[in-house]
């Protein structure tokens, strides 16, 4: 008998300010936004036993995990999580550009306003573009973009998604959660933004909306001998609802973009 598989429910954000101004810097979610997102307990159908939640730490990110996840804040995810779910924010899920819209806020701001219900380790923060920083630094966003791990080039976010995809493959938690964004699920999901592919491109999904995926090997092997993973888009074995509704999720594309995204409709601020 194989040895069960490890399931992640990987969403994109709910709608926040910045998806209609772009000048906005980590913005919360719209009333819109709320609204979708408080209702994903009731519409999303592959959960079972979710053990944790994994969370950028843009506010957008936050709030949707909160609001969908958290007994406190909705009352309908109780069945999901009877008691307070475990939620990590994790450096590595945040948004690909440098746009003033995907820079976070200081992890002390961040713990101040979410430390009650999010955890933000230390070990993970320390030396992100907002790691140490102050109230008192002016433009903590121009670190992001003097530190090669979190540039936008593509061999940067392609490997930034690789790292991601290892750490939840080393967890034991079997059932997993994931709140990051829309361009940066693309590369998770090796999924390109790409106009020749636009129709199976997850920014086209809906901003709230999740699929359960498992994580298999490309076949590639890169430096080191590390083989290369994705994230597949997969029924959990748990679920028995209609499988044929499977066949309109398009399978991911293995291939290069030609180019990093540059114009995403994403920006917030708090």
């Amino acid at each position: 008998m194989s040895a069960p598989q490890q399931v992640i429910h990987l969403f994109r954000h709910g709608e926040a300010e910045h998806n209609k101004r772009h000048d906005l810097r980590d913005q919360f979610l719209t009333p819109a936004g709320v609204a979708v997102v408080k209702q994903i307990p009731h519409t999303y159908k592959y959960f079972h036993r979710p053990a944790v939640i994994l969370v950028s730490p843009l506010q957008r990110c936050i709030q949707t995990a909160l609001l969908a996840f958290h007994p406190y804040f909705n009352s309908a995810a109780k069945h999901i999580f009877p008691t307070p779910p475990k939620i990590i924010a994790v450096p590595e899920l945040q948004e690909c550009s440098l746009d003033e819209c995907d820079i976070e806020s200081p992890v002390n701001v961040l713990r101040r306003k979410y430390g009650e219900w999010v955890e933000f380790p230390e070990e993970l923060f320390r030396g992100t573009p907002y790691g140490g920083l102050t109230d008192l630094n002016p433009r903590p966003w121009l670190v992001k973009g003097m530190v090669a791990k979190w540039t936008n080039e593509v061999d940067a976010l392609r490997e930034r998604a690789q790292s991601v995809r290892e750490d939840i493959n080393r967890m034991e938690e079997m059932e997993v959660i994931v709140v990051a964004h829309g361009n940066f699920n693309m590369f998770l999901i090796n999924q390109w933004q790409d106009e020749s592919q636009r129709e199976i491109n997850w920014k086209y999904y809906e901003r709230g909306e999740g699929r359960p995926v498992v994580i298999v090997p490309t076949g590639v092997e890169q430096a080191g001998g590390r083989l290369e993973t994705m994230m597949k888009f997969e029924l959990p074995p748990w679920y028995k609802g209609d499988e044929h509704e499977f066949q309109s999720w398009h399978e991911p594309t293995i291939d290069t973009p030609p180019t990093a995204p540059q114009d995403l409709p994403i920006q917030d601020s708090t």
